[in-house]
């Protein structure tokens, strides 16, 4: 109803919203990856490569929970909200490499490559827009084989977010 809307950033932009399980956090990236960092006050520090921030839902400064300057775009939570799928990076085919990233811990697992905007399904499966495939592929959360689900072929990489699970 608009009642109790407030805003959680304010610098630039924030792409790729996403609630936490628990409805408590939300996942996003931004080029903005030295605020976050520590301490520091919201400041002008120049756009870089899309970082992943967490922000409390109910406000508070964003946390950065990627490493910065190697870039982490469309994060997703895990179904357990204990980690964060992300692409990162290019690799030769022009898509970007999916990532499993432990908040506690700082772990990072390479899920695949070559694909865009990961997200978890309730079958133990990540799914993602897979460049080389054509189509959307999954892998297991533990990492794993590649599985191609869904193939469009020609034109589809222009669609590679143009897609969800439901």
């Amino acid at each position: 109803d608009d009642s109790n809307i407030r805003q959680l950033t304010n610098w630039g932009f924030a792409a790729y919203p996403r609630w936490s399980p628990d409805g408590l956090q939300i996942s996003f990236s931004s080029g903005r990856y030295a605020v976050g960092t520590g301490d520091q006050e919201y400041a002008t520090v120049g756009y870089n490569a899309d970082e992943a921030f967490v922000v409390d839902a109910s406000g508070g400064f964003p946390q950065m929970i990627s490493e910065g300057g190697r870039g982490a775009k469309a994060p997703s939570w895990s179904a357990d909200g204990r980690s964060i799928y992300f692409e990162s990076g290019f690799d030769e085919c022009g898509g970007a490499q999916i990532w499993k990233r432990n908040i506690d811990t700082g772990e990072e697992m390479l899920l695949a490559r070559c694909g865009f905007r990961p997200l978890e399904g309730v079958d133990g499966r990540v799914y993602f827009f897979d460049v080389e495939g054509q189509g959307i592929s999954s892998v297991p959360v533990e990492g794993g084989e590649i599985r191609l689900e869904l193939s469009h072929g020609g034109e589809c990489r222009r669609f590679f977010n143009a897609w969800t699970l439901w």
